[in-house]
């Protein structure tokens, strides 16, 4: 994938493997690389924590390796997720590639990352199975999504409260 750009705010960056390391290697300054921990403290912090999924025009969030391991841990740690998409016509066209997702064909900016992240996998077809299920089961992602239209009327019912 294309690297992201960096801020020009002066403060310093630190990338995955930028010293000083942990002991897998991973960066102690980087910030991008501990989703795991901070979904871990946030659930801990605020038991109700949620998670609102807000996914782009083209589904691309379903094929970064980071957006996927977050909402996997998520899900794991038994958070509520909820999904908001541009509309149903764009659900409804990118339905058949959700049902192909594999982590193994997802992207990242930086290769070290995917590579970290596929690292903690250990059986990435288990990983693949949960993954459609998590998204697909009755009470999976696809359950929750709202698209702009169903926002609008919601929005409309409150304020006819």
């Amino acid at each position: 994938g294309m690297p992201h750009p960096r801020c020009d705010c002066g403060a310093p960056k630190y990338g995955s493997s930028d010293p000083p390391t942990r002991h897998d290697g991973q960066s102690i300054s980087c910030e991008m690389n501990k989703f795991d921990d901070m979904i871990i403290y946030l659930r801990k912090l605020q038991p109700d924590f949620s998670l609102v999924i807000a996914v782009d025009e083209y589904f691309m969030l379903f094929h970064r390796a980071w957006c996927v391991a977050e909402l996997y841990a998520a899900h794991d740690l038994g958070m509520r997720q909820s999904m908001k998409v541009m509309s149903e016509a764009c659900l409804a066209a990118h339905e058949a590639e959700l049902k192909q997702l594999r982590v193994q064909d997802m992207m990242s900016s930086n290769a070290a990352d995917k590579d970290m992240i596929l690292a903690k996998i250990e059986d990435k077809s288990a990983f693949n199975k949960k993954l459609a299920r998590m998204i697909f089961e009755k009470q999976g992602l696809l359950s929750t999504w709202k698209d702009g239209c169903d926002m609008v009327s919601c929005v409309g019912d409150l304020a006819r409260r």
